[in-house]
């Protein structure tokens, strides 16, 4: 926005704005989180209790799993441009979504009244 200033007849000066009009591009993007417990270890290699990920137009932007138990970039600009502390915090918020997924994990078993046969619950 310009503000000009305009003498008027008389003694009065009056202000009057301009506006510009600016060419905006608009993309959609998408940004799931996928999240996947297990009822219990299976076992088998890269197969954890409980990952998470984030994808970004379906890829992957960071990862968490229940081995290691941290949020780690898989992009080079997120590790470039995020502070530590978004990485510690995301780590915390996905320790606690794996205590979720672990509760809802064991109701939803002791509702199938199942004791030993592996489920999985995905969001």
């Amino acid at each position: 926005m310009c503000l000009q200033k305009r003498k008027q007849t008389g003694f009065q000066n009056k202000f009057k704005f301009h506006s510009f009009k600016y060419l905006m591009l608009f993309e959609t993007h998408s940004l799931p989180y996928i999240y996947t417990a297990l009822s219990k270890p299976v076992g088998l290699p890269g197969i954890h209790e409980f990952t998470a990920m984030g994808l970004l137009d379906d890829r992957m932007i960071d990862y968490f799993d229940s081995e290691n138990q941290v949020k780690v970039p898989r992009q080079e600009w997120m590790r470039e441009r995020l502070p530590a502390d978004y990485w510690d915090k995301g780590t915390q918020s996905r320790k606690s979504k794996q205590q979720w997924f672990k509760v809802n994990i064991g109701i939803l078993m002791e509702r199938m009244r199942q004791n030993d046969s592996g489920q999985t619950l995905e969001s």
